[in-house]
């Protein structure tokens, strides 16, 4: 098995390390050179758990996830080339993207075509996993990586679930940014961009990152989140309890976007669009695809 690898030019596997770009909670995120391919790659080694015992069941369960997400070639998703598990932990080799995130490139208030045209890019690699019975489960968007070559990609598949096992545990559940105890492994996700079902313990499918994807477009359309509140308590509350209501700024965003977004902030699932990718046989605003791609 491997350790994890401390400085440039440490090994890992047959990756050679040249530097980390992150880590947080649920891990550290190297970029390496692949010499069988010669290429650049990014590794992520996730936190492995306490409980030995648990951590072999999420070990297997997150190498499984992966490979089905190597399965998956889409010009909006992150390509995942392989995974495994060491001592160091269960590992993703991915596609190396130079640039920065969707959350850092909103960090600056953006024209709403901007937005839209970003999101519709995500939203249509969302559908492209969903097409392949897969759920993200974490869609945010520090999850979206935008290179500097234009291309928008979702990533940190980290959470994903085959299938929408509402009891799906991951290394990421036991570390989520926002401190709340996750210890059942079954509340996963972020809280600020948790549908009701996911606060609720609920059945998890693709209208769950529909959710997700609408608080985070509001949030970047009005520059406000669309159940505000001071506390991840409140938050939660409000989410499974409260109607979205308009925003205080409309900022020029245009009626028809508001009403789809807000469509897909439903409670109920089942009032949400059917898909992202909503047929056109759906009268407006039901037709917009991946609910942002209005540009």
């Amino acid at each position: 098995g491997a350790t994890l690898p401390v400085a440039p030019g440490d090994r890992f596997g047959r990756f050679r390390v040249d530097g980390m770009l992150g880590a947080g909670g649920m891990g550290v995120v190297f970029a390496a050179h692949d010499p069988m391919l010669d290429r650049q790659v990014a590794i992520k080694v996730m936190a492995q758990l306490a409980d030995d015992t648990d951590a072999v069941a999420v070990e297997a369960r997150m190498v499984r996830e992966a490979k089905a997400m190597a399965q998956l070639s889409h010009p909006n998703v992150v390509r995942v080339y392989e995974a495994g598990a060491t001592r160091a932990g269960v590992f993703l080799v991915m596609e190396l993207i130079d640039g920065t995130t969707l959350a850092r490139w909103l960090d600056q208030p953006r024209p709403w075509r901007e937005v839209i045209a970003r999101f519709g890019a995500a939203g249509r690699g969302l559908i492209a996993a969903h097409a392949a019975g897969m759920v993200h489960r974490d869609f945010k968007p520090a999850n979206v990586l935008l290179g500097r070559d234009g291309r928008v990609l979702v990533s940190d598949f980290g959470l994903v679930s085959v299938g929408g096992d509402p009891a799906a545990a991951s290394v990421a559940a036991r570390a989520v940014d926002d401190g709340l105890d996750l210890s059942s492994g079954r509340l996963v996700g972020t809280p600020r961009y948790m549908a009701p079902e996911q606060h609720q313990r609920g059945a998890i499918d693709h209208r769950t990152d529909q959710w997700a994807f609408c608080a985070a477009l509001w949030e970047a359309l009005y520059r406000a989140h669309p159940f505000a509140a001071d506390t991840a308590a409140i938050l939660a509350m409000r989410v499974c309890v409260d109607d979205v209501a308009p925003p205080a700024d409309d900022r020029g965003v245009p009626a028809r976007i508001r009403a789809a977004v807000t469509r897909g902030l439903a409670r109920d699932p089942a009032a949400r669009f059917p898909s992202m990718a909503a047929p056109d046989a759906e009268p407006e605003p039901g037709r917009i695809a991946a609910v942002a791609a209005v540009a």
